[in-house]
């Protein structure tokens, strides 16, 4: 048998005899959920991808205007912090390279000129009057950083293979609709012959 043959066979597309046309239309079905699929999927992965890296980039050129680096000099040494349910924002990378650290009271001067206190991440080497790079807003709230290029191509490739997933979940929720819809008609249509063969066999009337 053919590659072709096979195929045809596996989908119920065969000239079986056995086959009923109820099966043929289910083949027929199957064929157009898998061809949709193939056609639809593509271009639904490409513009959710496409969507989510435009909003990105425009995310990234906001926040790079709104979100400014400032230096916050540190209040005591390093760890000294004893307000244990204040957030830390704004970690930026230290002198030393890294954005982890320990919590410490710090000060910072806004892009608008005003003095702001709160708690930092520090270096666990680092002294009262040592300074650690920040991110703060407008109103010298720290924030986080700005939206880096590779989180936003992160976010494209996510956004492209969830699309890509809800297809699959949404074909095979159609092609499960479809196979119990029409074995409900198979049902229907065995009890329908037996009903009308039966008394043939059993002698009946």
């Amino acid at each position: 048998m053919s590659l072709a043959g096979g195929t045809l066979r596996r989908i119920g597309l065969d000239h079986n005899p056995l086959r009923r046309p109820i099966d043929r239309v289910e083949a027929w079905i199957v064929v157009a959920i898998v061809l949709s699929f193939l056609l639809i999927v593509p271009a639904t992965v490409w513009l959710a991808g496409r969507t989510a890296y435009t909003t990105g980039l425009h995310n990234e050129q906001v926040e790079r205007l709104h979100r400014y680096r400032v230096h916050a000099v540190l209040l005591a040494d390093a760890g000294s912090d004893t307000v244990t349910d204040a957030p830390v924002r704004g970690a930026a990378p230290t002198r030393t390279g890294t954005t982890t650290g320990v919590r410490t009271p710090a000060r910072w001067t806004s892009p608008d000129g005003s003095e702001h206190r709160g708690v930092v991440l520090a270096d666990e080497r680092a002294r009262a009057g040592q300074w650690v790079a920040v991110w703060a807003d407008t109103h010298g709230d720290l924030t986080d950083p700005p939206q880096q290029r590779v989180q936003t191509w992160v976010n494209s490739i996510a956004a492209g293979a969830l699309a890509g997933v809800g297809a699959l979940c949404l074909a095979g929720v159609i092609r499960l609709v479809v196979r119990r819809t029409l074995d409900a008609r198979r049902m229907a249509q065995w009890e329908e012959a037996w009903w009308r063969f039966e008394p043939r066999w059993t002698g009946r009337s």
